[in-house]
């Protein structure tokens, strides 16, 4: 940036009522959005639909360009990328069931796999998949295709707590068809 003698470097985003990305580095504007508490460390910013932390990365860009490129990134993956100094390599899993934690360690966030994924929202009642071949089987014994099978699955959606969606495939066998 050129100065004028006695006058300070303004920054061209200052001029535009933009934030300069440049002299804000990541983890300073990362930091400053998380609010830590005696457990989870809350994050301030946006979120997504799910209520995940969203954080928006500034990438390495062409100096010609007046505003540098960025990259939204879930806040909890940038928080292990800054403890661990790398992006995790699967699922991170949220131990204190607060998807606005960002906080890494053994008891908050930490790097696990899809099949614990999956069995800690079963084992916690945030998956709709609580379906079992059990169940399968009791959902086509009860909708026999035929005259009002349309609804039987409705009845049996709402006592099994599925879509109607869900049980059409049951029973059609889009989905469970090794189930006999």
């Amino acid at each position: 940036m050129v100065t004028v003698a006695g006058s300070p470097a303004v920054s061209p985003f200052a001029r535009l009522g933009q934030r300069d990305y440049r002299r804000t580095p990541d983890h300073v504007r990362f930091w400053s959005k998380v609010r830590k508490t005696r457990g989870c460390w809350l994050w301030q910013g946006g979120l997504s639909k799910y209520g995940y932390g969203k954080f928006q990365l500034t990438l390495p860009h062409d100096p010609a360009h007046l505003k540098p490129k960025q990259k939204h990134v879930a806040a909890h993956r940038y928080a292990f990328k800054l403890k661990t100094g790398r992006w995790p390599r699967g699922y991170l899993l949220h131990e204190c069931d607060t998807p606005g934690c960002v906080r890494i360690c053994a008891d908050h966030v930490h790097e696990g796999g899809q099949r614990r994924n999956v069995r800690d929202g079963l084992r916690r009642g945030r998956s709709r998949r609580c379906t079992t071949p059990t169940i399968v089987r009791r959902i086509r014994r009860e909708c026999p295709r035929g005259k009002g099978v349309v609804r039987r699955m409705r009845e049996a959606a709402a006592r099994y707590g599925l879509s109607p969606t869900a049980v059409c495939w049951i029973v059609y066998r889009v989905t469970w068809r090794w189930v006999k």
